[in-house]
């Protein structure tokens, strides 16, 4: 099974972990974000350790495809048998309150 999008095939692939998941991600990033994008793999803090704490992404990613309006997202990696609320609702409200308190 595959999907074919702007000119790219995408491939099904069942991933058994997170890290296997990852490395596919970084090798792809181009052809998932778009050109004119830059994908950071580094997991570092958003906000300040204790009360704040905003977690840790798996990565950033740089939209620089409008020049005038370049943007920075958070990238959280996650396999599909997460559960959408207690796992990953959770980790990206996290990141925003971390934002709110850098």
């Amino acid at each position: 099974m595959f999907l074919l999008h702007g000119g790219s095939r995408f491939e099904y692939n069942d991933f058994d972990t997170e890290d296997e998941f990852e490395v596919a991600v970084i090798a792809q990033s181009e052809a998932l974000f778009g050109v004119g994008t830059i994908y950071i793999d580094t997991k570092r803090l958003i906000g300040r350790r204790g009360k704040w704490s905003g977690g840790i992404p798996d990565g950033y990613l740089l939209d620089l495809s409008d020049p005038d309006d370049p943007e920075l997202y958070f990238v959280e990696n996650e396999l599909a048998s997460h559960d959408v609320y207690a796992h990953i609702a959770e980790q990206v409200a996290r990141f925003q309150i971390g934002r709110a308190h850098v």
